[in-house]
């Protein structure tokens, strides 16, 4: 019996199987073959599909970090989100960059923004604040 080859890519989302990877390439050869009917059929179940891969591949993620540590179940979150899992960058390789080492002008710079940003959230209101001013507004209408 003859073996199938199945390429992996290393920019494959983890919940990519090998049927999926068929059911993909029967949509494509239905689109190429202008079976317009079939290659709809298939587009929508190529979307089911990955939706239920995608959401059972996070479920089981998330279901063996409830038990964890804080500090793992952040690195999975921040490892599922795509951010850098550790800055290795330091404030002076940063100072140096931005204002040729000077690192007491990139902490003023840093304090302009925080304290910027204070007073923009100062005059914010919260959301329960704006849900009660917009139940008033209908009650007196």
């Amino acid at each position: 019996m003859p073996q199938l080859i199945v390429k992996r890519h290393t920019t494959d989302k983890p919940w990519i199987t090998d049927q999926f990877r068929r059911l993909i390439r029967c949509r494509q050869n239905a689109l190429t073959s202008d079976d317009m009917t079939r290659y709809r059929r298939l587009k929508n179940h190529v979307q089911r599909l990955a939706r239920q891969l995608r959401r059972k591949y996070y479920k089981r993620k998330a279901n063996g970090l409830r038990n964890s540590n804080p500090r793992n179940w952040w690195r999975a979150v921040k490892q599922f989100t795509g951010m850098n899992p550790k800055s290795t960058e330091t404030l002076e390789n940063l100072a140096q960059q931005l204002y040729d080492g000077d690192v007491q002008q990139l902490a003023d710079h840093i304090n302009t923004f925080s304290s910027k940003w204070l007073l923009i959230c100062a005059h914010c209101q919260t959301l329960s604040q704006c849900r009660s001013q917009s139940l008033r507004q209908v009650n007196l209408s």
